[in-house]
């Protein structure tokens, strides 16, 4: 499965909007946004206003004139799902495939098994995973023993 470019753009856009913005209520500017992200301006306006849209950012106006952004309410308790979901435009992950064919019609049940296990998976991990000191992947439930995560600490908030 490959995600859109998009969807890790308004990832950053989202973490650094939380890590910039925590406890203030005036907000990032989209310039500011984009340059800490380095997501390129355009695209960040786009995908701004599609998270603004969705309440998982919120504008707010500063001096009058610059647009800001902060987060949107109970947006840390979004998961990585609901992000993939609002930037994707769908949470199919087969619609590419022609359902009318032989494949889907012998192995339907199985596409729609492993669909439904990544949906949990992505369900699980929510973007204060993503912000929190933490090792993520085992406070998600998404630890196995069998394969170490490689990122044991998520380090966002230092330095």
């Amino acid at each position: 499965m490959q995600l859109k470019r998009d969807t890790d753009y308004a990832l950053r856009l989202l973490l650094c909007a939380a890590k910039q913005t925590c406890g203030k209520t005036s907000g990032i500017s989209l310039q500011d946004l984009s340059k800490e992200t380095m997501v390129p301006t355009t695209i960040a306006n786009r995908l701004c206003l599609k998270m603004t849209d969705a309440n998982l950012l919120r504008a707010a106006t500063h001096s009058g004139k610059t647009k800001r952004y902060l987060l949107g309410k109970g947006v840390m308790n979004k998961t990585l799902y609901d992000v993939i979901c609002v930037v994707e435009d769908h949470n199919d992950i087969f619609a590419v495939f022609d359902r009318s064919t032989e494949l889907f019609s012998s192995g339907g049940s199985y596409f729609q098994m492993v669909e439904q296990q990544l949906e949990d998976a992505l369900n699980k991990v929510t973007l204060q995973h993503l912000i929190v000191k933490r090792k993520p992947l085992q406070k998600a439930g998404l630890h196995n023993k069998k394969h170490t995560p490689i990122v044991q600490q998520n380090n966002f908030l230092e330095g």
